[in-house]
């Protein structure tokens, strides 16, 4: 029962040490971020480590939620931050932390950080990460801080990682709006055509451009299947064109 209080206790104490090291209004604003960021991940380690130390189910679940939910208690203290100094540099790196951790502990001034970033800091070569992060989030203001970046940043990188994350975004969201289908392969066409030199984590964006395209062009749902070529299981060649017109079902697999 002490452990249970002491690991719960250490929980609910992190909370309100975060105010008291930000609060050095003489420090510089990069200073002070750096402050916010040092105290964000000490407090992500003292509950790890509580965690660790946990004994029982329960304990361990009340931690996890808290870990999961921890950067809500920090969000309204780096958009202090950044209004403060909207114009300083500073301000891009306190939004950004907003924007790109909202996908991982919510916070309601996420999409209002996405405005600001539009509306101080279009020139700002740093969006194209914050771009990029976006391709898979759900903040209601993301489309349009996309569109944005794309048809004002004056940096070529940042406008082919929101040209890539809109298209993306649409695609995604075509199931739902079959017209956003259409947009996207737009999207993705001038992905090919103006940006394909734009480094992605792993190739270009003019190969994932390739790829998307010929997804949308050729696998949709109502496309033509494309030609395959192969042998069954008695070594006799076939083509997926010689089943034309029957019901086919397609297994692929293989050995890992």
């Amino acid at each position: 029962m002490l452990r249970h209080a002491t690991v719960f206790l250490l929980a609910l104490l992190i909370t309100p040490a975060i105010t008291a090291l930000a609060q050095d209004k003489d420090a510089s604003p990069e200073v002070q971020y750096q402050q916010l960021v040092n105290q964000f991940r000490t407090a992500q380690m003292e509950l790890s480590k509580a965690y660790r130390a946990a004994k029982t189910p329960a304990e361990q679940l009340a931690l996890r939620k808290k870990m999961s939910t921890i950067g809500v208690d920090y969000t309204p203290q780096f958009m202090a931050l950044a209004k403060a100094h909207l114009n300083d540099p500073v301000a891009v790196d306190a939004l950004s932390w907003i924007v790109t951790g909202a996908s991982r502990f919510g916070g309601k001034e996420a999409d209002e950080a996405l405005q600001l970033l539009a509306d101080h800091h279009i020139k700002n070569e740093k969006l194209a990460v914050i771009c990029e992060r976006l391709r898979n989030s759900s903040l209601r203001g993301a489309i349009g801080f996309l569109e944005t970046v794309l048809e004002k940043s004056p940096h070529h990188d940042a406008q082919g990682h929101a040209c890539y994350s809109l298209a993306y975004k649409l695609k995604r969201s075509a199931g739902n709006t079959p017209a956003n289908l259409a947009k996207a392969e737009t999207l993705f066409d001038r992905l090919a055509t103006d940006f394909a030199d734009v480094k992605t984590r792993t190739s270009t964006l003019g190969t994932v451009a390739t790829s998307e395209l010929f997804e949308i062009r050729n696998l949709s749902i109502g496309k033509p299947a494309p030609e395959i070529l192969g042998h069954d299981i008695d070594g006799v060649e076939f083509k997926l064109s010689d089943y034309r017109g029957q019901v086919v079902v397609l297994d692929f697999w293989g050995h890992w």
